[in-house]
């Protein structure tokens, strides 16, 4: 096929794709209550402990609020491939502490099933918290029959195992396929309870957000329709994601020229990446404050895992700030955004939920046709606002004021 032909079916598919999803989102917009979430609108949606951790426990629980016995528990252990057990006999204990951390002991689990024998099943939940240094032998440490299941939105599995080294008793599962499938099994079963039935696909819905997953399956019908329908169409399909890289980095370029015009006139530097690519582990760009002069101070966005996931913003001082600044900037930033973390080279930084992970294209999206940019200068002035109520200002200020 000549290259030219290439780009003409290529336009066809985009063409295509475009009205497919159009015609859907008209049909859905307003009607059909699938944007309504409670756990969008109280801002819950990214707790580990409170929000997930809290509803698998419940679900789990043979004797939770939902009232449908140990069903839902056993389609958990049958999902993962887990060993069976006494089911109606099963406990699950949520925050369960094993003592003082130490090198090879103690911690805590999120949470704990047990039927009153040895058979155990420990769930670590990570949404977006950092790993804990060898929390996978401490735990093993602890029960070591028991079946660890390390839950991510990914399954992804433990950074801090060395190669070779996984236990046997380690299962990696993840919410984008386990648990997704598992919801899907549990509303099913909840058939004839309509509220707990809802409750659930609310949650599902969550899950499918934080996982980019689309809801809308008439819809991928018709666009995996579109991209196979033919040879051409096919073809088309593989050499629009062969450009995918390029696509994405001209939109990064598109942002950086955005940013970088808009903090020109503010004593705001923007530093960006000179080949507009963010996909790997520390990607981003971040912003130098002129009046902290030499104060190794920056505001900075970045992606905490490649493949543009886990973006975050915060405060980077590569542990340059004494002591007292950074216990003060992370005072200040954690009344604006709730349970910040910290590091030896960030005083106060948040994973940022509606853009945590791009992989959907809707921060793409929205850089190029929406709210983004916007977004990035509303977060960049409060940032500027809380360097302001900590007081941090370069040494020679400081001097210049006792004098």
């Amino acid at each position: 096929m000549s290259a030219p032909a290439t780009i003409v079916h290529e336009r066809s598919l985009l063409e295509q794709g475009m009205r497919v999803v159009r015609l859907y989102a008209a049909q859905a917009k307003g009607r059909n209550g699938d944007n309504f979430s409670l756990f969008h609108l109280l801002g819950i949606g990214h707790l580990e402990v409170s929000t997930h951790s809290s509803i698998l426990r419940d679900l789990l629980d043979p004797r939770g609020s939902h009232g449908q016995g140990a069903v839902f528990l056993k389609r958990f252990v049958e999902r993962l491939g887990l060993p069976a057990f006494n089911f109606e006999a099963a406990e699950v204990k949520p925050e369960v502490g094993i003592g003082p951390v130490t090198e090879t002991s103690g911690g805590r689990l999120d949470l704990v099933i047990s039927d009153g024998t040895r058979k155990l099943i420990l769930i670590e939940n990570k949404i977006y918290a950092v790993e804990q240094a060898n929390w996978v032998s401490r735990y093993l440490n602890h029960v070591p029959n028991a079946k660890l299941v390390y839950l991510t939105l990914d399954g992804r599995a433990p950074q801090n195992l060395e190669k070779g080294s996984r236990p046997m008793n380690l299962i990696c599962a993840s919410y984008r396929a386990e648990i997704t499938d598992w919801l899907m099994e549990c509303r099913k079963e909840a058939a004839t309870a309509p509220i707990l039935r809802e409750s659930i696909s609310q949650y599902l819905h969550l899950v499918q957000d934080l996982t980019q997953q689309s809801r809308n399956s008439a819809m991928n019908e018709e666009l995996v329709k579109a991209a196979s329908d033919s040879k051409d169409a096919l073809e088309a399909y593989f050499a629009l994601r062969n450009a995918e890289r390029e696509i994405q980095q001209s939109i990064i370029r598109y942002l950086q020229e955005r940013l970088s015009a808009a903090v020109q006139d503010r004593g705001i530097t923007f530093c960006g990446s000179q080949d507009f690519d963010y996909s790997a582990k520390g990607g981003g760009f971040e912003f130098r404050i002129a009046k902290l002069g030499s104060m190794p101070l920056r505001i900075r966005f970045e992606f905490d895992r490649s493949g543009y996931r886990d973006f975050a913003f915060g405060f980077v001082d590569d542990g340059g700030l004494p002591a007292e600044n950074r216990q003060q900037l992370k005072a200040i930033f954690a009344q604006a955004y709730e349970n910040p973390n910290a590091s030896l080279t960030w005083p106060a930084w948040i994973y940022w939920s509606r853009y945590q992970n791009w992989s959907t294209g809707e921060a793409f999206t929205g850089i190029r046709f929406g709210s983004f940019v916007n977004d990035v200068l509303d977060v960049l002035w409060k940032m500027c606002e809380i360097i302001d109520l900590s007081g941090i200002r370069p040494a020679e200020s400081q001097n210049l004021s006792a004098n």
